[in-house]
């Protein structure tokens, strides 16, 4: 639990459970009134440090994955939650962070997308894989000459920017398993077909390790 201080060095710790010692090493009479940054490190992402330094400055709920470490330099995979509690007059008073240590998933993850990754560059067929908000996340070299895009150009960009608006609306009504022909456009403008089959496609997700408490006002 922390406080509801929004100012520099922002919010201060009041209160860490069991778990949060057992996950990062620190006792809570270590960490009482300190701010959690403490936690972040050289290799944390400095774009999801300002996204949660944001959410705190503006009293907004936080959810997503950061690098931390431990009390012995030890790097973990955070998943955190944030959330700001408000008194009856609607004036912040607290934040409530719920962390869980998802290392283990992270590593499954890392070596399923990289095993992925190594049977679309070997297929001879174009292969894509999307995130539930349809953008690319990978392509194969295959789809390179057909799309006429480099991969850098495809990565992170939404899917349905690529097909051609009569036939967008199909595409937005993905059932479980479908097969579209739609027509799609290559980076010259060059109009073509394309017979596309969609599946969903689920990483190993496995959690590790107990949900950790921490409060701040």
């Amino acid at each position: 639990m922390h406080d509801g201080k929004v100012i520099e060095p922002g919010p201060k710790i009041l209160y860490a459970n069991a778990a949060f010692a057992a996950i990062t090493g620190y006792q809570a009479v270590d960490v009482l009134g300190q701010n959690c940054r403490f936690l972040q490190g050289v290799d944390t992402d400095p774009a999801v440090r300002a996204t949660l330094s944001a959410a705190v400055q503006e009293g907004r709920a936080f959810e997503g994955e950061i690098l931390n470490y431990r009390k012995d330099g030890t790097a973990f995979w955070n998943e955190l939650l944030i959330t700001p509690v408000r008194d009856v007059a609607g004036r912040l008073i607290r934040f409530i962070g719920i962390q869980r240590d998802i290392t283990e998933s992270e590593k499954r993850f890392r070596q399923t997308a990289a095993q992925l990754a190594k049977v679309l560059d070997s297929s001879l067929d174009a292969i894509c894989a999307f995130d539930r908000e349809g953008r690319f996340t990978q392509v194969s070299a295959a789809c390179l000459p057909l799309w006429g895009y480099h991969a850098a150009e495809l990565l992170n960009t939404p899917y349905i920017d690529k097909v051609l608006p009569d036939d967008q609306p199909k595409t937005r009504e993905f059932a479980a398993e479908v097969t579209l022909q739609m027509s799609s456009q290559v980076g010259q403008g060059t109009v073509f077909t394309l017979l596309t089959p969609l599946e969903p496609f689920n990483y190993p997700q496995i959690l590790s390790g107990e949900e950790s408490l921490t409060g701040c006002r």
